[in-house]
């Protein structure tokens, strides 16, 4: 059994697509509904970084915790 990898991934989407799916998740006026069709992950790289940096000022926090913060 392997891990789901994803083929297209905002580090390899064209600037376009980026530009909608950031105009999509960050409108003030997304409705539960909305944000009931997707889950979004920060990549390894940037979770691992985000993670440390906030438990490098205190701010003590899982992955998974982030993860499910990030998506709230």
């Amino acid at each position: 059994h392997r891990p789901y990898v994803p083929g297209l991934t905002i580090d390899n989407a064209p600037e376009q697509m980026k530009e909608t799916l950031m105009k999509l998740y960050c409108n003030g006026y997304n409705t539960m509904f909305d944000s009931g069709l997707s889950w979004i992950e920060p990549t390894d790289t940037v979770l691992f970084e985000a993670v440390d940096e906030l438990n490098e000022n205190g701010i003590e926090i899982s992955e998974q915790d982030f993860i499910e913060f990030f998506n709230a």
